[in-house]
């Protein structure tokens, strides 16, 4: 697996269908449209989940993930972090840097 970075946080229930609202922690808020899956730390391991489906609801971010279809189901995953692997990480023009890479320079 590649390496992790952390890109939201779920926030809360949004709906009964399973959909959750999320904090953004990226300046692309557009990059959720083009996600297949993300991981979610649960009882201390990372696990893979699939985004079934992504909406805009009064300017935030709404996830609705497989296998997850009531606000019951969900209530589990808010106050939780949201990771994509490095390979769905936003491609940077010439000269930009994500935080992580100025670490340590």
């Amino acid at each position: 697996m590649d390496e992790l970075f952390l890109i939201a946080e779920i926030k809360a229930v949004h709906s009964s269908n399973g959909l959750v609202l999320i904090d953004s922690f990226s300046d692309f808020s557009e990059r959720f449209f083009n996600l297949n899956s993300v991981f979610i730390e649960l009882f201390g391991l990372k696990k893979e989940f699939v985004v079934e489906n992504v909406i805009e609801v009064s300017g935030r971010i709404a996830l609705k993930f497989k296998n997850f279809d009531t606000g019951d189901d969900v209530k589990i995953l808010v106050g939780k972090m949201i990771f994509v692997e490095e390979k769905n990480s936003v491609k940077l023009s010439k000269d930009t840097y994500f935080v992580h890479d100025l670490i340590g320079s």
